[in-house]
């Protein structure tokens, strides 16, 4: 009996749930597409590497442990974390973790991430090349300030918006990382150093690359417009082959079939794993779209406001996905017309991630976004071009990008309920 392959094929099947959101994920372009090319280099690292892969009693055991415990817990993760989990699960279930965990974490980075990335590494990863930014060009002796995320200089702001976070870059360093990693073999200790050195060295490249770019858009030098990508790709460029030099040597197999093999337990033990895997996919429900940070408050809601802008507002019936949307909201969703201008108001009580970019939402529908500044950008598709204009405020403050607004509400900075706009109207022609 081949019990490796049953009790991986018991393991997807117990993680159904998570298998159909993956599927609904990656097909409604609400996230980037690059996580299909880490998932179809994981599964010809797996295949090359599929003499390690072999049945252990003790895995089996904690995988299935573990599986009783996701099935408890699975309705109060969010999706993304239920995904990472069951990638874990499976990687200890076929033994290989040990000795090339390079391939699962391949795999995990095939996950729609980069627009969970945005949201919660969007603004910290901001922050972070502004204030490197700052440092590298006083270093070069230039006198400039900074407020927040803006870089200033003689009268001069150029702010770090979404765009210059780095998100992208690092996904693709780490994937880069993971890969190559996976490639040669590395054991867990040296793959947790080379992947934490990668990330650190990715970080760090988008500071030089903000500098840089500081020097073009503050006007200190006349450059074309599109050296503002090309400044990144070239220092991408040179990361990748400098890694790729001193990538130390991996581990090769002399005999795979001999150092993958393990002793076959008695079917005594086997069956009761099976078993256990079938009572966890009855239990486990299907749930999704959980936000373990967002519920309902207790601030009474104050009414939806006469005019926005200045304009008198319209009030519109939620569509059905809104209505959806908005049962689990923590808060109120209002949306209505403002003259030519559509507003979705959002009153949130709470920092919740169900708050996030209408880029995504817009992304999912088939609109093609270009970033314009932090708060701003434009949405097209093949019938109409919309200017967007996002912000979400206070009577403390105001915040154009969710991803510091959320920050700023989770380290109690700010103090709910907020009001959040999002104005669609139609771009000039």
């Amino acid at each position: 009996m081949k019990r490796l392959p049953i009790l991986i094929g018991c393991l997807l099947l117990a993680f159904w749930p998570v298998w159909v959101w993956y599927v609904q994920r990656i097909s409604d372009g609400s996230d980037e597409p690059y996580g299909i090319l880490a998932l179809l280099a994981g599964f010809w690292l797996i295949w090359r590497d599929r003499s390690l892969l072999r049945y252990s009693h003790l895995n089996g055991l904690v995988a299935v442990g573990l599986l009783l415990v996701f099935a408890m817990m699975a309705p109060m993760l969010p999706d993304l974390f239920r995904a990472i989990i069951a990638v874990g699960i499976l990687a200890i279930a076929s033994g290989s973790w040990k000795r090339n965990p390079g391939i699962w974490m391949v795999f995990a980075l095939s996950l729609p991430l980069i627009a969970s990335m945005q949201f919660y590494l969007g603004f910290p990863l901001r922050w972070i090349a502004a204030v490197s930014a700052e440092g590298i060009l006083q270093a070069a002796g230039l006198e400039l300030g900074r407020a927040g995320t803006t870089l200033l200089w003689k009268g001069n702001a150029v702010g770090v918006d979404p765009p210059c976070s780095g998100v992208e870059m690092l996904w693709v360093g780490l994937f880069l990382v993971a890969f190559f990693g996976a490639f040669r073999r590395y054991s867990p200790g040296r793959f947790i150093v080379v992947m934490a050195v990668g990330a650190g060295a990715i970080v760090g490249a988008n500071c030089l690359r903000v500098a840089m770019l500081f020097i073009k858009e503050s006007g200190m030098l006349n450059l074309p417009a599109w050296t503002h990508e090309g400044i990144g790709i070239v220092i991408f460029v040179a990361l990748v082959l400098l890694a790729e030099k001193h990538f130390p040597p991996g581990t090769e197999l002399s005999n795979p079939e001999a150092e993958g093999a393990s002793r076959v337990p008695s079917s005594r033990f086997f069956l009761p794993v099976v078993a256990a895997i079938s009572i966890s996919v009855a239990v486990q429900p299907m749930v999704s779209g959980n936000d373990p940070v967002g519920q309902m408050g207790s601030e009474e809601f104050p009414g939806w406001p006469e005019k926005w802008d200045g304009k008198y507002l319209e009030a519109l019936s939620l569509t059905e996905s809104e209505e959806s949307f908005a049962e689990n909201f923590p808060g109120r969703i209002g949306v209505f017309s403002n003259g030519p201008d559509k507003v979705i108001l959002r009153w949130v009580t709470q920092a919740t991630r169900k708050l996030h970019s209408s880029a995504d939402c817009l992304r999912a529908s088939g609109y093609q976004i270009e970033e314009e500044r932090s708060g701003s950008f434009i949405a097209w598709n093949d019938e109409a071009i919309y200017c967007i204009e996002e912000k979400i405020s206070n009577e403390t403050g105001e915040w154009s990008g969710v991803s510091r607004w959320f920050w700023s509400a989770t380290f109690g900075k700010t103090k709910g309920p907020w009001w959040a706009a999002t104005t669609i109207r139609p771009y000039p022609n």
